[in-house]
């Protein structure tokens, strides 16, 4: 049935990929900039195959502590959360410090990640099966609802089912407020809306809002509109930001 997706990424991905991040600074002006980006405190013999980006924090020199980003990283064995702060010295000068890696068996097959602080996140797994296997095939073609969003305690490696029956949970975002959370259901397509608990981060299901479109990535603008990327050619955007609007009237 193929070959999974660790294989395909160790194939096609050099395992110097560390060595050629250029991170894209888009700045107030709408000016785009490339700068070399180095990375320090790496792990002998570190995997790097990198998939879902959260990050947290910004790169102003009025900020209280460095930014945090999260990278899921599919290792040739295991996914792992790699957790990295940035270090800026001036505008074109910046390195990424790795803190630590986060393995937990309940991620296994993850695909986005979104921070709630700096020791609380929230991730999707799209596929309950190793992929290019019987039963990954099966899931798939069978639009099986057997994806899940686990939450992940950053400090204690801690991780704990939150959210699941879902079919191909992809891209999440968090509100501006931290209460609600938003899944894109690939194969419903639908995104997700969950009311979050602020004392224990357990989520409950409150809406679903029609795509129309097989989507996959989201992103707030942090006006209140949503952008998703989409997988065929249905045009939805205006038609999701109406709903988005029409649920926040409504609860």
């Amino acid at each position: 049935f193929g070959k999974s997706m660790r294989q395909m990424l160790k194939e096609k991905l050099s395992s110097k990929i560390l060595e050629e991040i250029y991170p894209v600074i888009v700045k107030a002006d709408g000016n785009i900039a490339k700068h070399p980006l180095r990375v320090e405190n790496i792990p002998e013999n570190f995997e790097f195959y990198p998939h879902g980006v959260a990050a947290l924090g910004g790169l102003g020199k009025n900020e209280k502590e460095m930014p945090l980003v999260l990278v899921v990283n599919h290792r040739s064995d295991v996914d792992a959360l790699e957790i990295f702060h940035v270090r800026s010295n001036d505008e074109s000068d910046y390195t990424l410090v790795h803190e630590k890696s986060v393995l937990h068996p309940l991620l296994f097959n993850v695909n986005d990640c979104v921070f709630v602080d700096r020791n609380n996140v929230y991730c999707t797994n799209w596929r309950s099966n190793p992929t290019g296997s019987l039963m990954d095939a099966i899931e798939v073609y069978g639009q099986m609802p057997w994806n899940n969003v686990v939450h992940c305690n950053l400090e204690t490696s801690g991780c704990e089912v939150v959210a699941e029956g879902i079919r191909m949970a992809n891209g999440i975002e968090i509100s501006k407020d931290g209460l609600n959370v938003f899944v894109v259901a690939t194969m419903d397509k639908a995104v997700l809306v969950y009311a979050r608990n602020n004392k224990d981060n357990s989520l409950d299901k409150v809406a679903s809002i029609p795509t129309n479109a097989l989507c996959d990535n989201l992103v707030w603008d942090g006006e209140g509109t949503t952008y998703l990327t989409f997988l065929d050619d249905s045009c939805v955007y205006w038609r999701l930001i109406s709903h988005i609007a029409l649920y926040k009237q409504l609860f």
